[in-house]
């Protein structure tokens, strides 16, 4: 067994010193309201909210209309990228979200907030007690479920916390990795409300959908019948006549439409013209059973064959430096920049100018099901 290296000495430390900046030539244009997404959940009727991380490193919460891209409403978030964890968001009725912000400490908790895109307004949610959290599914009457982790000093504690609508805890279930019990969730990665008295729980340790009722009564389980089986699914949705769709993130990205009982119905990747896959970030079911996905950058609906028939946000531009991600440069004090969306490579001189630009060979979005979906 490796011996675990030690700690770096004062001495073998190395001061960085800025020795001077360059600035690239290119064109800025207005940035889009659909962008730089964190996490998105869909409302009632067309709504979709998403998080949305700000240049400055804010976070606001955002609603748009998902049939046209259109902004609909904006609160920002008190923290920014760093300080605290963001949940998604979680519909609790009209045009209401709740979500929250856990710190990641020892002992952490995490502090709730409800976003209220009908009054304009974001108002701090009394919730005690209540650990970090992953992630969030809210329910119409107000009412919100959460995976949590309670971080000890030598150990953490998986859970589910279920709250009313004021915030008042209606019951807990904490997971300390036991075997034997049927109820025991190893690795929980995304949760959803079936309706108001079940709530189902993806275990991606073992591939297996938990049942709950109203009061955490553990029900029964769901083996999900993947392509690969052996961990990694994650993004559980709830699809037409009591299925799910899953996203298998174990190295393919694959899409997964089960059944109410756990068979596969099929599934497939996002990917571009030429076998390049869009790296998914994240997924959801409208509630007209439409599966959306976001690469970070936009949000595209799939229809029922598939194809990418929708996307909101920037339209991929190999002609202009968007979202710069990778940089390198040369002996000849060229540097090379490539863009996280078009993933084109923009070369520049050593003033910063534009000299030109490298494009991949693919440039059309499609996905692609080995069935009908």
């Amino acid at each position: 067994m490796p011996t675990p290296s030690a700690a770096p000495r004062q001495e073998d430390l190395i001061d960085l010193h800025k020795i001077g900046e360059l600035r690239l030539q290119v064109k800025r244009l207005p940035r889009p309201t659909i962008r730089d997404i964190a996490s998105f959940s869909f409302g009632g009727n067309q709504d979709l909210c998403f998080v949305r991380r700000e240049a400055d490193g804010a976070r606001s919460l955002v609603l748009v209309d998902a049939g046209s891209g259109d902004a609909l409403g904006a609160l920002s978030l008190p923290s920014k990228v760093g300080e605290l964890v963001c949940s998604n968001p979680a519909w609790i009725g009209e045009r209401r979200f709740a979500i929250s912000l856990s710190e990641t400490k020892v002992d952490g908790r995490a502090y709730w907030y409800v976003g209220n895109f009908n009054e304009g307004r974001l108002s701090r949610l009394a919730v005690e007690n209540c650990p970090a959290v992953t992630a969030v599914a809210g329910l119409p009457d107000g009412g919100f479920a959460a995976l949590t982790t309670r971080r000890m000093k030598y150990s953490s504690a998986r859970g589910i916390h279920a709250f009313n609508a004021l915030g008042a805890l209606v019951w807990k279930r904490e997971f300390h990795g036991s075997g034997g019990d049927p109820a025991e969730v190893y690795g929980p990665e995304s949760l959803v409300w079936k309706n108001t008295n079940e709530l189902a729980v993806l275990d991606g340790a073992t591939d297996l959908i938990k049942l709950f009722d109203g009061l955490g009564t553990h029900l029964r389980n769901l083996k999900a019948k993947v392509t690969a089986p052996g961990g990694g699914l994650q993004s559980l949705c709830l699809d037409r006549k009591g299925g799910f769709v899953v996203l298998d993130s174990n190295g393919r990205d694959h899409i997964i439409r089960l059944d109410a009982a756990g068979n596969n119905l099929g599934h497939g990747v996002v990917q571009l013209g030429g076998g390049h896959r869009i790296p998914i970030q994240g997924m959801r079911v409208s509630p007209n059973h439409r599966i959306w996905v976001t690469d970070g950058i936009n949000l595209l609906r799939l229809d029922g064959f598939g194809n990418t028939d929708l996307v909101l946000g920037q339209k991929s531009d190999s002609s202009r430096l968007m979202y710069p991600s990778l940089i390198h440069f040369d002996q000849h004090d060229r540097w090379f920049v490539q863009d996280r969306q078009s993933e084109a490579i923009f070369v520049f001189g050593r003033q910063g100018d534009e000299q030109s630009v490298l494009r991949p060979a693919y440039m059309t979005q499609r996905v692609i099901f080995t069935t009908a979906m």
